[in-house]
């Protein structure tokens, strides 16, 4: 996955499509990398288009207008609602990349011209998606096939497709994101636990089952719990989070050598390996120059 992401990886890439006046509809779309600073993606009130978000990398939260935070991870769908105020917040060292899908509605009335037209795209939201504001928060497998749809609806919007058929086919991709799995807004302390001991533990190579132990689950329980709400097995979490320490350390100019060692590789031969299968590329040519 990592490999099919890396073409989006710091090449923002968004399309739009127009309808002609007094239809001045507009459907958009595209991959977005995010690395503020400050970690504020959108800082409250009301989003401006009725819009779809697919994490694709990296860490964050969505608040609702209650203070309600929801985390965000890869897999995760968060719908921007018409009328609904809410925030978002990044981790700015997690790498973020979304996708995103969005719908803004203008009416063309002499007493309104080009004004947003926030009903109309709140009964697509409540109406046609079935949206509940108080679920705004959903999760996908996030895979290759996945990542294909978004591509060609992407090209869909390049080749300046009529609005009908990018409005109907963008809808499909949200109600596809909405029916593949319920929204999951309740806290699992208990798993967010388990993540941040195996973020903590992703340079060492302890044994899954010795870092689980403390929970009031057997490991084979909290094994299919983790699973379920994570979209990912134990060892695949804990590798793309020491993937994502690599790439870190790399940026800042560490060496391939002392970054296979920081995370517990018998030697950096090892470490480039495993790094080339994911990535698709050696440390050394994407990241960093050559030691060894």
């Amino acid at each position: 996955m990592i490999n099919m992401l890396k073409q989006h990886i710091d090449d923002d890439r968004c399309y739009r499509v127009i309808g002609t006046p007094p239809n001045s509809t507009l459907v958009g779309a595209g991959f977005m990398n995010k690395r503020y600073p400050h970690g504020i993606d959108w800082g409250g009130g009301v989003f401006r288009h009725f819009a779809a978000c697919l994490v694709l990398r990296g860490k964050g939260s969505y608040i609702r207008q209650d203070g309600f935070e929801i985390p965000l991870q890869p897999g995760s769908v968060f719908f921007r609602i018409p009328g609904v105020s809410h925030s978002n917040l990044l981790d700015p060292e997690s790498g973020w990349l979304e996708f995103f899908v969005a719908f803004e509605l203008r009416s063309a009335t002499p007493q309104n011209p080009g004004r947003a037209s926030q009903q109309s795209l709140a009964v697509m939201a409540r109406q046609i998606l079935m949206l509940d504001v108080d679920h705004p928060v959903h999760r996908v497998a996030l895979d290759g096939a996945m990542l294909h749809r978004c591509e060609a609806f992407l090209d869909l919007l390049k080749t300046g497709e009529q609005l009908n058929r990018a409005t109907s086919e963008g809808l499909r991709l949200m109600m596809d994101w909405i029916s593949e799995s319920p929204p999951n807004i309740k806290a699992d302390s208990m798993v967010d636990e388990l993540c941040a001991i195996l973020n903590e533990n992703a340079g060492n190579r302890r044994p899954l089952p010795e870092l689980a132990t403390g929970f009031p689950l057997s490991y084979v329980r909290l094994r299919e719990r983790f699973c379920a709400r994570v979209g990912k097995s134990m060892g695949e979490y804990r590798l793309d989070c020491r993937m994502d320490k690599a790439e870190k350390m790399l940026r800042q100019g560490l060496t391939v050598k002392e970054v296979a060692y920081k995370l517990g590789y018998g030697d950096p031969f090892a470490f480039s390996k495993q790094f080339h299968q994911i990535a698709g590329v050696p440390p050394s040519q994407l990241f960093s120059k050559p030691s060894m």
